[in-house]
């Protein structure tokens, strides 16, 4: 690995600081920095280094013991890869996407093939596979795994710790968020408004694990857009402070966390599935299954509306920014765990009505190949191939995290459009053969959105 050539450190008032060179050429200041992070980033900068060669740099300017200078060098190097500061493999690729694999099968199912020739890893690539598990919001999920790999294989007692620190992080955040759900119940209930939880915590329950799936934002979904607007007043008039989106989208900060009002399950583009698909959300609203996680229970859309969801999300998501790994998790354990409650001739009908049958058959062959989703779960055959659709997720990450190809978001609204406009075209060049009537309505909506009315 190598440091970027846009990165220098530069003295401002007597003190060092890491300064970044953007695209204008002007240098921007990143924050201060430490005396030894000054000095290694001299000694590095041009040259060809490992996790190995930052450690003896410390041991020998500042007669550090060698295990402080492994801890220090495996930190150093995580956070400097999180700022994009170095380019280059820690280590071989394939290896740390094998091992990565290896460690989300295990998670999911508490088994999987040790794959030949992967393990054991040296310190640098195990140092890419933590770093590639935070980008692919997997890094609880991946931790999990290592419960099934033989003690001799698993990664240095150092980074171990640091992992299972933020794994605790992610517990802590699990268990606000399923309060902020128990309240916002309670909240509803003032005003006889009943909720549904969308993707997230309730996906999360279908884990061996739920806790340590990370988390994010709560999405609620209350029946219908009219639904939504009095979910969205009900809250302002509790005093919360309501942004209003578009078709009556709208969010508000609840308990320290971003909760989402939604008017649909599913947002498609596609014109000719608008009025279809209403019907099938208020039906849903009233068929939601009840989820428990501890001691805190509630609905969430049954087995097929979910399955459609979490297709649409993935496929919105891959066209745009992109998706990660941990999209790919929650789809295979919801398939699992609904099994006997999907019904599949329903589900073929709705996803051919809604034109995400053959997308959906490339997502589940992908989940089938790389994360081991038995094939009797599935609720339709496939044989499609899906090698391309895992390099994307390996180049995006999670919502685009990883993704070097576009350079930054212009500013400007209309360039920023045509930044926008650009990804997305070319993926859809790629992808757009999966889910045609979609594709066509977003290159629609791209070209022509701006000067028509909201959707509806």
């Amino acid at each position: 690995m190598r440091l970027r050539g846009n990165f220098e450190i530069q003295e401002l008032g007597g003190m060092p600081y890491l300064m970044k060179r953007k695209d204008d050429g002007k240098l921007k200041p990143m924050g201060r920095v430490g005396e030894s992070m000054a000095w290694l980033f001299v000694q590095l900068k041009g040259r060809e280094f490992d996790v190995e060669d930052i450690s003896q740099l410390l041991q020998k300017q500042y007669n550090m013991p060698s295990q402080q200078a492994d801890a220090e060098a495996i930190m150093l190097t995580i956070n400097w890869r999180r700022m994009r500061m170095l380019e280059g493999n820690l280590g071989s690729a394939e290896k740390v996407k094998n091992a990565m694999l290896f460690l989300l099968k295990g998670a999911l199912w508490g088994k999987a093939k040790l794959p030949e020739n992967v393990f054991p890893l040296t310190t640098q690539e195990w140092v890419s596979v933590y770093i590639m598990a935070g980008m692919q919001a997997v890094l609880g999920t991946a931790f999990q795994g290592l419960s099934i790999l033989p003690k001799e294989f698993l990664p240095p007692a150092v980074l171990g710790a640091y992992w299972r620190k933020g794994v605790a992080q992610s517990e802590r955040a699990n268990v606000l968020a399923d309060a902020a759900i128990y309240n916002l119940q309670k909240l509803f209930q003032e005003g006889n408004i009943p909720i549904m939880v969308l993707k997230g915590q309730g996906v999360g329950s279908f884990y061996r694990q739920p806790f340590f799936r990370q988390c994010g934002d709560i999405d609620l979904f209350f029946g219908s857009m009219e639904a939504a607007d009095r979910a969205a007043d009900f809250v302002e008039s509790k005093g919360y402070k309501v942004s209003r989106g578009m078709d009556s989208d709208s969010n508000f900060g609840f308990q320290g966390i971003f909760i989402e009002i939604h008017s649909r399950i599913v947002e498609q583009h596609n014109y000719f599935t608008r009025k279809y698909l209403r019907k099938l959300e208020e039906e849903a609203f009233q068929k939601g299954m009840t989820v428990t996680r501890d001691k805190v229970s509630f609905q969430i859309p049954p087995a097929v509306m979910n399955h459609l969801l979490q297709s649409t999300h993935i496929l919105k998501h891959l066209l745009n920014e992109g998706i990660g790994l941990r999209q790919l998790c929650d789809a295979a354990m919801s398939l699992h765990t609904l099994k006997d409650q999907t019904d599949a001739q329903e589900m073929v009908r709705i996803f051919k009505k809604c034109d995400v049958y053959r997308w959906s058959k490339l997502l589940y062959a992908l989940l089938v190949k790389y994360l081991d989703l038995p094939v009797e779960d599935l609720p339709m055959e496939t044989h499609e191939n899906p090698d391309k659709l895992m390099e994307e997720i390996w180049t995006t990450g999670n919502f685009g995290i990883m993704d070097e190809r576009w350079g930054t978001r212009p500013e400007g609204e209309w360039k920023g459009r045509m930044h926008t406009a650009r990804r997305i075209l070319t993926k859809m060049r790629r992808f757009g053969k999966y889910a045609k009537l979609e594709v066509i309505s977003w290159a629609w909506e791209l070209s022509v959105g701006p000067f028509i009315r909201p959707r509806k």
